[in-house]
């Protein structure tokens, strides 16, 4: 009687790789169901450093919140030392002035935003063109309020992220 190999073993001797959970919380397809979405969910390589990430960055905008001397202290520290820098450099600062006025100001990103939604309409992705349109639009601030709710609306019932799952 020969042997089998196992089939969670592959060539190389290493255990293959869990299935990943499917779109949401729920799982899909690929979902391991010997533990629940959440267990498989911490088991992914980049949950945890995200997690570190999300309570590091939490933990600087609560202490900012609350007004701790030393974040105060370090921030007052580094503006003037960067505006020491800036005057003893005008070029430089001359530089920065046409990156952040021209570059990336607002209106030029919305134009670029244009652009590919104009692509994406053409390239047949129209409910991804859709959707980004619908965003920018929601995120823009000259926009009126009861506008913006309208389209974040109409963009979470555009079925993109239910048919992004699959694909």
């Amino acid at each position: 009687m020969a042997d089998r190999p196992d089939p969670d073993v592959q060539q190389r001797g290493r255990r293959a790789r869990p299935p990943t959970p499917g779109c949401g919380p729920h799982g899909g397809e690929g979902r391991d169901a010997s533990r629940p979405w959440f267990a498989a969910w911490l088991a992914e390589p980049l949950t945890r450093p995200a997690l570190a990430l999300i309570a590091g960055a939490t933990a600087v905008m609560v202490a900012a919140a609350s007004g701790a001397a030393p974040l105060l202290h370090l921030d007052r520290a580094l503006a003037e030392g960067l505006h020491r820098l800036a005057l003893g450099h005008p070029s430089w600062t001359r530089a920065n002035r046409i990156l952040t006025d021209w570059v990336w100001d607002p209106w030029t990103v919305r134009l670029l935003i244009v652009g590919a939604v104009a692509v994406l309409w053409l390239r047949r992705r129209r409910t991804l063109a859709l959707w980004v349109a619908g965003t920018c639009a929601a995120m823009s601030p000259t926009v009126p309020l009861p506008v913006r709710c309208g389209t974040v609306a109409l963009t979470a019932r555009s079925g993109f992220w239910l048919s992004s799952c699959g694909s």
